[in-house]
């Protein structure tokens, strides 16, 4: 079951505390040494599990890297990610005021109020319903900087 709070408002935020080696990981732009960084991240019995699980006692924790870069981004489309229940972007930006477009923009299904969460500061993790409860999303065209986050889905 899914917190009452995340479910009558769609999404919730927190702050994470990433590990030195993450910081380095991307600074150095090794993708791989990160994506397993990132997995002791949401390992079980880690701190950020457990805290997932209390939005949502899931089975299973899907994550990738996403990196979207001018000025060869484009406009993402408007998706649901029906099959999982929940979905996650922990932003792994060292400076957002530097980055232009990439917001995640979050709506109800067949409405017009959008919640815009422009780029985040390293370590923010924005989670929220997807199309399971109702709910698409989108992220921007990036036209100046590099928006990196670690995008995930619970289910």
């Amino acid at each position: 079951m899914i917190n009452s709070q995340l479910l009558q408002k769609g999404h919730t935020s927190c702050e994470v505390q990433l590990s030195d080696k993450i910081e380095n990981s991307i600074i150095k732009k090794n993708w791989a040494e990160l994506d397993q960084e990132l997995k002791k991240t949401f390992s079980p019995g880690s701190e950020l599990e457990l805290y997932l699980k209390s939005l949502f006692n899931y089975t299973q924790l899907e994550h990738m890297i996403a990196i979207r870069s001018a000025p060869e981004d484009e406009e993402g489309i408007w998706h649901e990610d029906w099959s999982r229940q929940l979905a996650f972007s922990l932003s792994l930006n060292f400076s957002p005021s530097l980055i232009q477009g990439g917001s995640l923009l979050l709506r109800k299904k067949r409405q017009k109020e959008v919640i815009e969460f422009p780029a985040q500061p390293y370590g923010k993790l924005i989670i929220f319903l997807t199309g399971a409860h109702e709910f698409e999303h989108r992220v921007t065209k990036v036209s100046k900087g590099e928006r990196i986050v670690c995008a995930g889905w619970l289910s």
